[in-house]
């Protein structure tokens, strides 16, 4: 009989020792001290990107439905304050549980938290829109708490109110006051910036986590929101790379004779994101960016330079071209030699 099993009666079951069971049991909360964690935090990550599109849909649906019935805002100039006249028939189409003002935003979202770049942000300093990144948007901040648990501090543009949104006619405003900017019919969206937490009080009490930003920038984010990417705020830096020599970020382009391949930008430009943590966006991508700030003033607004000139993405199209997206004035695609010395960088997280 093996010496591994307990000896039985003839007809018995073999079966393992007490102590083979131990290990195996010890061998199995290994793996799952090393595997659960992991698993938890993705299932985290999925629910609160869930609960954030669900959040974002509600508000576009119920601004949708204020410009229906004319709420959407026409105010006078001389009100004393367009957010909280904008709250009050806001709340007519959201069930909101808890108004605060901006001396007490406290009450209605977290003390404090973390910003995505990994900086402590006090939540009482977020009384206006400038807080939220809008430089001319002046008017007090609200705090409301919704019925469904979520917190969020809301900001709007004052300058909406020339907007004639049941008619789809008039501009927005500019960040500076003076520069009149095209109003594009059914982005309801757009001049209303929020930073919402949908775990309420809970942790981890991050932005890019449980937190989320709607045409919002905080000072201590690396990144802004744009539908569901992180675009770095500022264009990033970057090298040519020899990938004749080193051929990590292009295994296409590797002729020593070659400029193309000797002074590689493209492959310069996946390198820096790289050793950001991020990514250089793709072509799909690059076009989702675009085609979200061209609808939105205020994301085009928080992208700041980004209208200049064309920009990399990760697309190649063969060994010595790759992708590139023209974000002004018509956001068309070039394919250009990896060598071409006008892409600017942007990346995503």
């Amino acid at each position: 009989m093996s010496k591994n099993f307990l000896p039985l009666k003839e007809g018995g079951i073999a079966a393992f020792t007490l102590a083979e069971t131990l290990i195996a049991l010890a061998i199995v909360g290994v793996v799952a001290a090393i595997v659960l964690p992991q698993v938890m935090t993705n299932v985290n990550e999925m629910s609160w990107a869930k609960a954030k599109d669900n959040f974002e849909v509600k508000i576009d649906q119920a601004t949708r439905q204020m410009n229906v019935n004319g709420d959407l805002p026409s105010y006078p100039p001389y009100i004393s304050n367009a957010t909280e006249t904008f709250t009050n028939n806001f709340q007519k189409y959201i069930k909101i549980a808890k108004r605060c003002t901006s001396s007490n935003l406290d009450d209605c979202f977290v003390s404090s938290f973390k910003s995505s770049g990994g900086t402590d942000v006090t939540t009482s300093s977020l009384t206006t829109g400038a807080s939220l990144g809008h430089t001319s948007w002046t008017d007090q901040n609200a705090g409301l708490s919704l019925a469904d648990g979520t917190n969020m501090i809301l900001s709007f543009n004052r300058a909406c109110s020339y907007i004639d949104w049941v008619n789809n006619e008039g501009s927005i405003y500019g960040e500076g006051g003076n520069t009149n900017k095209s109003f594009i019919p059914g982005n309801t969206t757009a001049c209303v910036a929020i930073v919402y937490d949908i775990n309420g009080n809970q942790k981890p009490n991050t932005v890019g986590k449980d937190i989320g930003e709607l045409n919002a920038i905080l000072s201590g984010d690396d990144c802004i929101q744009v539908g569901s990417m992180c675009v770095s705020r500022s264009n990033v830096s970057y090298s040519p790379i020899n990938t004749s020599v080193d051929s990590t970020w292009d295994s296409n382009c590797t002729s020593s004779s070659d400029a193309r391949c000797t002074q590689n930008r493209w492959a310069g430009a996946k390198k820096a994101c790289a050793d950001l943590g991020w990514h250089l966006p793709s072509k799909a991508e690059l076009t989702a960016i675009y085609n979200i700030s061209k609808k939105n003033s205020s994301i085009t607004s928080l992208l700041g330079g980004m209208t200049i000139s064309s920009y990399w993405s990760s697309t190649e199209h063969n060994w010595l071209r790759a992708n590139k997206i023209y974000f002004f004035p018509s956001g068309n695609f070039d394919i250009d030699y990896k060598n071409a010395s006008d892409g600017y960088v942007r990346c995503i997280k």
